[in-house]
């Protein structure tokens, strides 16, 4: 909101124009502007959390993986011992923490891409 605010006030001083959208247009086009905007701050941190995640860990960290995890690699199989569960577990953990940040990233991507190129689309 303030990007666009502070869009609308240079605008309006360059061009000696009001600051305020005066149409339902000009308010619907700054308000694109805008969501384009929080879409693309939000894709850029979701591929930061992303490329954090890519980042290697060890696997011997005292971190108990949480129990969605544990529920995941004990259905896997139990035949394993407890230290491979855990590890089983904890693999698994890894993988949702970068697939997740993954799907967002597409998501929200396609979404500003959306809002930037609606305007050429025929209404």
């Amino acid at each position: 909101m303030a990007a666009v605010g502070g869009m609308l006030t240079v605008i309006g001083y360059t061009d000696n124009v009001p600051i305020a959208p005066g149409s339902a247009r000009e308010w619907r086009e700054a308000t694109e502007y805008a969501i384009s905007i929080a879409l693309a701050m939000v894709t850029g941190d979701v591929l930061a959390t992303f490329l954090r995640r890519l980042i290697p860990r060890t696997m011997a960290t005292s971190e108990r993986p949480n129990p969605l995890a544990m529920r995941a690699a004990l259905a896997l199989g139990s035949h394993v011992g407890r230290q491979a569960i855990r590890r089983r577990a904890q693999r698994i953990q890894e993988i949702c923490q970068t697939v997740g940040p993954a799907i967002g990233i597409v998501a929200t991507a396609s979404a500003s891409i959306y809002a930037g190129i609606r305007g050429l689309l025929p209404s």
